[in-house]
């Protein structure tokens, strides 16, 4: 399985911590394109078809977090999986299935996934969320799994957590968006 950093320069010093604990990690740049849905289909391309866990630049990892990756997906290797999360139900439920995709800082995506979200984008972005949210991967991440009509899980307690930081997407979004499960 590979691990795939989305990233921007400005957050290269956050990256460098987090491939202290993920050493083999690919680290995406996005030099090139400097808009987020761009660089997420080139990271989906660049994956192909492989299972991937496909992180952000902005979140701290959880201890041993290659060890608690593994665990956390025995029974879970052929579903997306997201491993951050902030909403009442994780403390409420924990683990569960869900329908309604959101926050993308660390997700799994099994064999084949990314490649049949990067064909999906086609579609996507012609329809009224992809012309709204145009720079929205959880949004088209949300509508793919409508799509094909798949729920995902949503695993507990978050094994990253969203930092405090300015969103380089939009920096008008709150930057308290934070796991209440989060265990360093």
């Amino acid at each position: 399985m590979k691990i795939i950093i989305r990233a921007v320069r400005s957050r290269k010093h956050i990256v460098d911590e987090m491939l202290k604990e993920i050493p083999n990690a690919i680290v995406y740049y996005d030099d090139f394109y400097k808009d987020t849905m761009k660089s997420f289909l080139h990271v989906l391309e660049m994956n192909g078809s492989d299972p991937v866990v496909i992180l952000e630049d902005d979140v701290e990892l959880t201890s041993n977090f290659l060890e608690k990756l593994k665990s956390a997906l025995i029974g879970h290797e052929h579903e997306l999986v997201q491993f951050f999360s902030m909403r009442k139900a994780d403390i409420d439920v924990g683990s569960r299935y869900d329908r309604n995709y959101l926050m993308g800082q660390c997700t799994y995506f099994p064999q084949g996934y990314t490649k049949m979200i990067r064909d999906y984008y086609e579609l996507w972005k012609n329809t009224p969320n992809g012309i709204k949210y145009y720079t929205g991967t959880d949004t088209m991440i949300n509508d793919f799994l409508r799509y094909i009509d798949k729920k995902y899980w949503i695993y507990v307690p978050s094994l990253v957590q969203h930092l405090e930081v300015k969103s380089v997407i939009d920096s008008r979004r709150s930057s308290k968006r934070q796991s209440k499960t989060f265990i360093k």
